[in-house]
């Protein structure tokens, strides 16, 4: 079991289970995102977990949690809970297992003035046999959604349930801080094209920060990255979106991203491994007419990776106006991978209420199907408060920029970014990410998305088989 929160394992691609998600999204379709469970059990309780076979919970998020509603955790196959708990309870301490670091229940939104908080829960939950979980008590309120993977029997979960030193080093509010770098350039970039770095030999860039005087303006910088001689760059993207600093700068402590000033100089720090076995190429694009100065830092360091088990970084951005009806688009992409990050900003209508879908390995319906693009950014209630956690953040508070009136925080636009240290989406032959507008996709807004993934173009997918049903005789052939 790989620790994803130890940022060295992230660009390496397992395919020893699924990853999956229920939520309390409505089966209707109808933006009642809450007070909905899989099924009734037999005693009256509502479920919201209900797994079979080795699996574990990767994390749990609520809101409208208090100690009216209880919790009961069954265990593989036990008629008895092993945990009894209050929904507010399962983020304050009740359960001594899932307590301290990593477990937290945080004003998150502004909504009407109202006290909202979200609860969020990383201590990872592993089963044997199986797991259910039932709530009793208030139940017609709860915004939930559980992110866990299902697993094969032969997978070893022995340290599934540990939180290592990295974890602890997440939720501490560190990020890893490289002991030299070993490429340093300042560049004047002109308009056009700047080749900023060729890197010649086999490495791992750590480190990729980028340092600037605070009054620089790096709206039209465009960044390129070429891994391995490829024609076409597997990072393209605004560098402001890089840092998650979509409208300037914006201070932030991730464990993969860092972003804060030193002295009269802005330094934007992303943690995320680039491996390449040949050389990589490192293009920055000035848009406008003004030359622009910045600083290139980079640590490399040496390349240990498989190349076959390894995945490349990719960013892949887009940016533009929705459609009616149609949910935004924050990437589709084939072969085999997962997805690590999405960065994303949000203008214009009831944005907030959109759901997202993520579709995987071809799957006609999603596997993950949340409530809301506030709660897929583990915030709640927009308009949001600025946040910034190891997994998640909102980047401004539109509230408040408009003098705190509701109706005023339409006027701007929201940002938000998602690392998926707990669990990444994992595909082995492709995955479509949307995310709706508003409640249904009714909205005219004006929206960006980075998405972050590491991906090999082969599928682990091959056909065995195949039946060509206007065929007799294929059908005949097949016992169709």
């Amino acid at each position: 079991m790989r620790d994803y929160f130890d940022l060295k394992n992230l660009p390496v691609l397992e395919n020893y289970g699924r990853t999956l998600q229920v939520s309390s999204f409505d089966r209707k379709a109808d933006n009642g995102d809450f007070g909905q469970y899989l099924y009734q059990d037999a005693d009256g309780a509502m479920v919201l977990f209900d797994e079979t076979g080795k699996g574990c919970i990767k994390s749990i998020w609520a809101t409208n949690a208090t100690e009216e509603t209880t919790l009961f955790f069954y265990f593989d196959g036990s008629a008895t809970p092993q945990y009894t708990v209050s929904l507010m309870g399962l983020f304050t301490g009740g359960v001594p297992e899932l307590s301290g670091v990593g477990n937290s229940f945080e004003d998150r939104g502004h909504y009407d003035e109202a006290d909202t908080r979200a609860g969020n829960c990383f201590i990872p939950i592993p089963y044997t046999k199986g797991l259910k979980i039932t709530a009793t008590g208030k139940l017609d309120n709860i915004y939930y959604h559980i992110m866990y993977e299902k697993y094969t029997d032969d997978v070893d979960i022995t340290d599934a349930g540990s939180k290592s030193p990295a974890f602890d080093q997440a939720f501490a509010g560190e990020s890893p801080v490289p002991e030299a770098y070993t490429f340093e350039k300042t560049l004047i970039l002109p308009s056009g094209y700047t080749d900023a770095g060729k890197l010649e030999q086999p490495g791992v860039i750590t480190a990729f920060v980028v340092r600037i005087p605070k009054e620089t303006d790096l709206s039209q910088i465009q960044l390129d990255i070429s891994w391995d001689g490829e024609l076409i760059s597997q990072v393209a993207a605004p560098l402001l979106y890089m840092f998650s600093q979509p409208f300037g700068f914006a201070e932030i402590h991730s464990h993969a991203l860092d972003v804060h000033m030193e002295g009269d100089q802005i330094v934007m720090s992303l943690y995320l491994p680039m491996p390449f076995w040949k050389s990589a190429g490192i293009t920055l694009v000035n848009l406008s007419d003004t030359p622009v100065e910045l600083t290139l830092q980079l640590s490399v360091e040496e390349n240990l990776y498989t190349p076959s088990e390894t995945g490349y970084f990719h960013a892949d951005f887009r940016r533009g106006q929705t459609e009616l009806f149609e949910d935004w688009l924050i990437g589709s992409f084939f072969g085999r991978g997962h997805i690590i990050g999405v960065i994303q900003t949000c203008h214009g209508g009831q944005y907030c209420e959109g759901n997202e879908h993520f579709y995987i390995n071809g799957s006609r319906t999603p596997q993950i199907n949340g409530t809301g693009t506030e709660d897929f950014y583990l915030g709640c209630y927009w308009p949001n408060q600025k946040y910034d956690s190891p997994c998640a953040g909102c980047i401004n508070d539109v509230y408040l920029m408009n003098d705190s009136t509701l109706k005023g925080a339409f006027k701007y636009p929201a940002g938000y970014y998602r690392f998926l240290h707990d669990m990444p989406i994992r595909f082995m032959d492709g995955i479509r990410l949307e995310i709706q507008h508003g409640a249904v996709g009714q909205t005219y807004s004006y929206y960006s998305s980075l998405c972050l993934s590491y991906r090999r173009p082969d599928s682990l997918f091959t056909q065995t088989d195949f039946i060509c049903v206007g065929s007799e005789a294929s059908r005949e052939q097949h016992g169709y």
